[in-house]
């Protein structure tokens, strides 16, 4: 097949999936967002089938742009596929223009913002209207599946769900198995939904005298995690856009990874990281993360007391009593959330919509 994939997400990972696809056989046009890009200076190494095109967010979303840029491309594709809900309108126009099958990954309905604020509302009632004209949609989780069929009153078969994958270094595979780091690693979005402020006032609780470090960009909790660890005389880092190595490398020394997020609708990838390194994970206990980390994780129960019991059970335990549930781990999400497995399962999908439309 010939793919036209328009991604909003990150493009290191849109990268790899597609990098994915094309082993398998087939030919990709990657079109992701180039403000976000990370790793510049050691750009991932293209398969010889994948042409990868960089734009900024409004040029990928301006219709007359994107119908000049890709013209060729489009006449010759056999199929659309964008990730995420906000580039829906621009997939469906231009497998409308071009009358070719299209499809969108879902990557999480976040149901209590859409209630909470009417601008956001707004946007997923014009996104929503838009996919349900989608023959099918991709799902990276059953409580989106979910969501989309509390929404729109459609259901689609569960093989439509497909983990996000993530990347895993061959280098770093179960590199921290053996460390017993001094610091708590979160990574994700510096934002009240994620609740990263949560391990900071967890970790003022502690017995253990534990640092505190935060991967990713700041969307409004970073002042307030920044003066409470300089209130509480927690050592506290942060790092915004950093690459992947420096990434892993701060996964592998940790103590443990926190995910701390504090709504039902979400999922995520850094624990699957975490378990890949050998690094312990605790996560909230929310259905949406136990469905993607089973019994792999340890959950909590939200409150800030009950993290701080579970960060210092965790640190207490030596490496060496919990080596078999980490090795557990790491193999699972080695099962689970690689690049090749979402590729082979998206290819699937695909291939049933291609051959549909031959007929």
């Amino acid at each position: 097949m010939k793919i036209l994939y328009i991604g909003v997400e990150s493009p290191n990972r849109g990268v790899h999936l597609c990098n994915e696809i094309c082993k398998q056989g087939h030919e990709i046009t990657c079109v992701v967002l180039n403000e976000v890009e990370y790793d510049g200076d050691i750009p991932i190494v293209l398969h010889k089938n994948l042409t990868k095109i960089t734009m900024d967010s409004t040029e990928s979303l301006n219709p007359q742009f994107m119908n000049l840029k890709l013209k060729k491309i489009l006449e010759n594709t056999d199929i659309i596929i964008g990730a995420h809900v906000p580039i829906s309108p621009m997939i469906g126009y231009l497998g409308y223009t071009y009358n070719k099958p299209w499809t969108v990954m879902l990557l999480d309905v976040p149901t209590d913002l859409i209630f909470q604020q009417p601008e956001r509302k707004k946007q997923w009632e014009c996104w929503l209207g838009i996919l349900q004209m989608a023959k099918t949609i991709l799902f990276n989780t059953m409580i989106a599946k979910k969501e989309y069929k509390r929404f729109m009153g459609k259901e689609f078969p569960d093989e439509n769900v497909i983990t996000y994958g993530t990347n895993m270094p061959e280098e770093f595979d179960n590199a921290g198995i053996d460390i017993k780091g001094d610091y708590v690693v979160s990574s994700c979005r510096l934002t009240p939904v994620k609740n990263c402020l949560q391990i900071a006032k967890a970790l003022a609780l502690t017995k253990n005298k534990l640092g505190y470090v935060a991967i990713g960009r700041d969307s409004g909790e970073l002042n307030q995690i920044t003066e409470f660890c300089n209130d509480n005389g927690i050592e506290f880092s942060h790092y915004e856009n950093i690459s992947e190595v420096e990434k892993f490398t701060l996964f592998k020394n940790a103590s443990m990874m926190v995910y701390p997020q504090k709504t039902e609708y979400i999922g995520g990838l850094a624990p699957f990281e975490s378990m890949f390194v050998g690094t312990p994970v605790i996560c909230t206990d929310y259905d949406v993360l136990k469905d993607l980390y089973g019994e792999f994780s340890i959950y909590y129960d939200r409150s800030t007391e009950e993290l701080a019991k579970k960060i210092d059970e965790v640190h207490d335990k030596e490496r060496t009593s919990i080596k078999l549930e980490l090795m557990s781990a790491n193999d699972y999400c080695k099962e689970v959330a690689t690049f090749e497995r979402m590729a082979k399962d998206i290819l699937h999908i695909l291939k049933k919509e291609v051959t549909k439309c031959q007929y």
